[in-house]
């Protein structure tokens, strides 16, 4: 940042609702210190333990903006990030005044398409999957919705959207819920830097974003890293509990 300019401050939240992974936590702590030592930006962390996903949402948002942040970013108990990728969300965010910026990921579950969702326009205002092609990979691509694993909101745009923010309907999700608001009453969009692979584990795997499969489509890989029994000998349980207080 430039001297005299302010920095930008962002509420990094994670809404948990089952135990976190210890490749989660891994993640998250080599991506703090990352950030702590930037100096690129002002943070402060917050965690919603077993709640109603919504309700857990909802309470992050509302002390982003209590807390005057700029940006909220919502993290996800079972996903693996690069250490820098705070640095570049908000980079990029702050560069291109994008009003939502998230990393690039892929469902955890097969087929493995990635998190990343175009509208219909039809009567029922429903979502397609999308994948980019070829020449975008790369580059930032604009979708219309996208989950919440690594996704930066300034937080100046929950005001002008009417509440709740975010619901359940139907078989959707709370994240489908709020784009469809978003584009509904702002108009705005959602920008993926697809630079940004993030991980989604599913254990025994992690599922990483890449551009073909072996048997020929553009959606994803899984990769063998540790199984369950791993994952409920290698963390610590009570220590997770403090993060609450």
């Amino acid at each position: 940042m430039a001297e005299g300019k302010k920095v930008p401050s962002v509420l990094i939240g994670m809404a948990v609702y089952g135990p976190i992974k210890h490749q989660t936590l891994a993640a998250y702590t080599r991506m703090m210190l990352h950030a702590s030592r930037s100096h690129e930006f002002d943070f402060n962390v917050t965690w919603a333990f077993d709640t109603f996903i919504c309700g857990a949402r909802e309470m992050i948002v509302k002390q982003a903006i209590a807390g005057g942040h700029d940006y909220v970013l919502f993290l996800d108990g079972d996903m693996v990030w690069p250490e820098n990728m705070i640095n570049l969300l908000v980079r990029n965010a702050e560069k291109l005044n994008a009003p939502v910026m998230s990393g690039m990921y892929n469902f955890r579950n097969e087929p493995h398409y990635p998190m990343l969702y175009r509208a219909n326009n039809d009567e029922k205002d429903t979502f397609s999957f999308t994948i980019p092609p070829d020449d975008q990979w790369g580059r930032m691509f604009e979708v219309d919705a996208t989950g919440f694993g690594a996704c930066l909101l300034r937080t100046d745009i929950f005001p002008k959207i009417k509440e709740p923010w975010f619901a359940l309907e139907g078989k959707g999700t709370e994240d489908i819920y709020f784009f469809r608001k978003m584009r509904k009453e702002l108009g705005l969009k959602v920008l993926v830097d697809t630079n940004i692979c993030c991980g989604h584990i599913s254990n025994p795997t992690i599922v990483w974003p890449t551009k073909i499969m072996n048997h020929g489509k553009p959606v994803g890989i899984s990769g063998e890293i540790f199984g369950d029994e791993y994952g409920e000998t290698h963390y610590d349980k009570e220590k997770i509990k403090t993060l609450e207080k």
